[in-house]
């Protein structure tokens, strides 16, 4: 990029290579770190996590079982990972040397990834006024993106580390929240983005300026209006979530608010219920009273709370939000 000019409205142009961005040893070294750090985080998840010991404890017991305040869904999956750890031979007295192992090691990735992403994306911004084309900018946000999961997915494993830390959470927390804004503001114009389509304007090509997407008029009924409010909303669950979860208080609150808008629909539920059994023969609607209506209830119920809480579960919104990656 030669010079710092872009026209809006212009002819379309032939795309030009950008080895800074788009360039495959930059690609690959933001996705092979990216996807090192998740695996990293679930080999914690098998090898050394402890549904028994609070993140905000301040010392470590010596129990590795669950205690009787453990999510069940944790309980049952940490039986069976620890079946699987005694046969490769580790051993629990080793547990949290192999914990401040792995901690050591997804910390530095993950802070790897956080200021790489906000650094292209500081880069990417400032590229906006040399004309960098739409095609280059969706591919800083994706980088960008890829940093910004992996940084979330950590903070699944590294509470403890970072409850004993607080300055470092801090600092974190602030660097993050900056990249979070940055990528939150550069997403709005990939509402435009629909290269497929032949039949638009030649000024919405992939060649054409990035800073020009960013003016309004956008067709909201279109794929990719849709694609940008949902990675907005995915971005938005993740950061909110982990954030909550980091602090003894927040994520206390969470945990009872979500039981709390899941109590609310138990009334909803019995009386739909009840207006299904007024169509049955008394004794088929007292069997089926009896036997469903508290086993379903309760399967919603907990199935809806550990959707937010459990810990193999706080993984899932960094595999939705890669799931919901389009390729231009």
């Amino acid at each position: 990029m030669a010079k710092c000019s872009y026209t809006c409205g212009g002819d379309a142009v032939p795309l030009e290579p950008y080895g800074d961005i788009s360039g495959l040893g930059v690609l690959l070294g933001f996705t092979i770190m990216a996807w090192v750090s998740v695996v990293l985080v679930l080999l914690y998840y098998v090898l050394a996590f402890d549904p028994g010991v609070s993140p905000f404890a301040n010392k470590r017991g010596s129990d590795p079982s669950p205690s009787s305040s453990t999510d069940p869904v944790d309980a049952i999956v940490f039986r069976v990972f620890r079946i699987l750890r005694s046969r490769l031979g580790l051993k629990p007295e080793r547990h949290l040397q192999l914990e401040s192992t792995f901690n050591r090691c997804i910390l530095m990735l993950a802070d790897t990834q956080l200021i790489t992403g906000t650094a292209i994306m500081v880069s990417g911004y400032h590229s906006l006024t040399c004309g960098l084309s739409a095609y280059h900018w969706q591919t800083v946000l994706y980088l960008a993106w890829f940093s910004c999961l992996t940084h979330l997915s950590a903070l699944t494993c590294l509470r403890a580390h970072l409850h004993a830390h607080p300055t470092a959470r801090t600092g974190r927390l602030l660097l993050m929240t900056a990249l979070l804004a940055l990528l939150f503001v550069g997403f709005v114009p990939t509402g435009h983005f629909d290269f497929r389509d032949h039949q638009l304007p030649e000024k919405f090509s992939d060649s054409a300026p990035a800073v020009c997407y960013f003016k309004g008029g956008m067709d909201r009924d279109g794929t990719p209006f849709a694609s940008m409010v949902l990675t907005l909303l995915l971005l938005a669950y993740g950061y909110l979530v982990r954030v909550a979860k980091l602090f003894e208080s927040s994520s206390t609150a969470l945990s009872r608010l979500s039981r709390r808008l899941l109590d609310r629909n138990h009334d909803k539920f019995l009386n739909a219920w009840a207006r299904g059994l007024q169509n049955m023969r008394p004794s088929v609607a007292l069997c089926v009273a009896g036997v469903f209506i508290p086993s379903k209830q309760a399967c919603i119920s907990r199935c809806g709370y550990y959707w937010i809480s459990t810990h193999p579960c706080s993984l899932r919104h960094v595999v939705l939000s890669f799931m919901s990656l389009h390729v231009s």
